[in-house]
């Protein structure tokens, strides 16, 4: 907290001064109490400015911590005085991402501000706080792009009721929300799951499932110890196998190409490699609808070292958030490794018949002829070329 001496204030001193002087020249107590008069005032403004942002709390709430983009997000900010003293005026200062973009402007005195990380807006509303006295505001905003945004810090700013004297403090607020990828339109036969429930055989081969047994059948050569049905076994005086019930259920391992060429030193092309992360977003959205287990992996290389991301295959809403917090976080400027070296090294650790489904932003000629070797080998594989795709924000803007 820091008191400011304005023009005013010193003009204001510099006549209390003067006046002093000129009663001490003249020997006229009517000008010696002005000028005390004046002093007094002075001295009032200074101390009620020093005390005015004392026991004064700040707090900003929002609606919810995670959103889609171009969701719409309630923020709440508060200011309370917890002292028996009137606050004549009180600025609040909030800054908030650029992508936080208010729907009605007129709500609220926008600045824009540069800062190390980009454009940031700062939202300004004055008041005047009574004693113990809560102030809030509530701001309707549109989330505009994915990532992660802040809402903070914050700066009060209050003074005396002539205004000739200012206090400020900053408050180090920091909040986080989390916007989602927005959905982007796929092709039918990347969201079609591929299993016996529709109606048409599966290729792949049928998994067992170890919790559902059906009965038993003869020991086979080969079959392991954990397999031996035990009391079949003492029954029967043979060894006997537990017989299970073959199942297939949809397993998706979403792979994420970020790079946008093949030429070294082209650049980046943000436009498809945010289309690129919604279209995985999409996929992994209806994974999670059906139920399906999902996985993601990312060519994009995580900072300070090689390893690439990730997110192993599983289900349920921790796993689901955990993707999507990824997409959300991710950047579009990566360093890559070749999808195809993800591909290979990935796929080893994949439960059988996972479907494997690769979205990249390099056209679908890049890497149609190795995704015909891979199905050649008996891999479920599937490409989608977001370059074909419509743009989500422009989807977005037209709805």
């Amino acid at each position: 907290m820091g008191g400011i001496w304005n023009e005013r204030s010193n003009s204001w001193i510099v006549a209390a001064g003067a006046v002093l002087a000129l009663a001490l020249v003249t020997s006229s107590p009517p000008l010696g109490l002005l000028g005390l008069l004046l002093l007094a005032v002075v001295l009032t403004c200074w101390l009620w400015s020093r005390a005015a942002l004392a026991r004064v709390s700040c707090n900003i709430s929002v609606s919810s911590d995670r959103l889609t983009t171009g969701e719409r997000l309630a923020i709440g900010l508060t200011v309370t005085n917890s002292k028996p003293l009137l606050v004549p005026w009180i600025a609040v200062a909030c800054t908030v991402d650029s992508a936080l973009l208010p729907l009605d402007e007129q709500e609220v005195e926008v600045q824009t501000r540069a800062v190390e990380s980009g454009r940031r807006l700062c939202w300004l509303r004055r008041t005047t706080a009574g004693w113990y006295e809560r102030v809030s505001w509530d701001y309707r905003v549109r989330c505009r792009a994915r990532g992660e945004h802040r809402i903070g810090p914050v700066r009060l700013e209050a003074g005396d009721p002539l205004g000739l004297y200012r206090t400020t403090r900053d408050l180090d607020l920091d909040l986080r929300v989390l916007a989602y990828p927005l959905p982007i339109p796929l092709p039918v036969s990347s969201l079609r799951p591929k299993s016996p429930v529709e109606g048409r055989r599966d290729a792949r081969a049928l998994v067992e499932d170890p919790m559902n047994v059906v009965g038993a059948r003869p020991y086979a050569e080969g079959d392991s110890i954990a397999l031996i049905h035990w009391r079949a076994t003492a029954r029967s005086g043979e060894l006997h196998s537990k017989l299970r019930r073959p199942t297939t259920e949809r397993c998706l391992a979403i792979f994420l190409d970020m790079a946008t060429s093949d030429e070294p030193g082209a650049g980046t092309d943000v436009a498809l490699v945010e289309r690129a992360i919604s279209a995985a977003a999409t996929l992994a959205s209806r994974a999670f609808r059906e139920r399906s287990a999902m996985g993601l992996y990312v060519n994009g290389v995580m900072r300070g070292g090689r390893r690439t991301i990730r997110v192993g295959v599983g289900r349920g809403d921790r796993l689901f958030a955990a993707v999507m917090d990824v997409l959300a976080r991710v950047p579009a400027y990566f360093r890559t490794v070749p999808i195809e070296d993800l591909l290979r090294a990935a796929t080893y650790g994949l439960p059988p018949g996972t479907e494997v489904v690769v979205v990249t932003a390099r056209g679908a000629p890049a890497l149609s002829g190795r995704i015909e070797a891979w199905r050649g080998l008996g891999m479920c594989v599937d490409l989608v070329d977001v370059r074909a795709l419509a743009n989500p924000r422009d989807a977005d803007e037209a709805a």
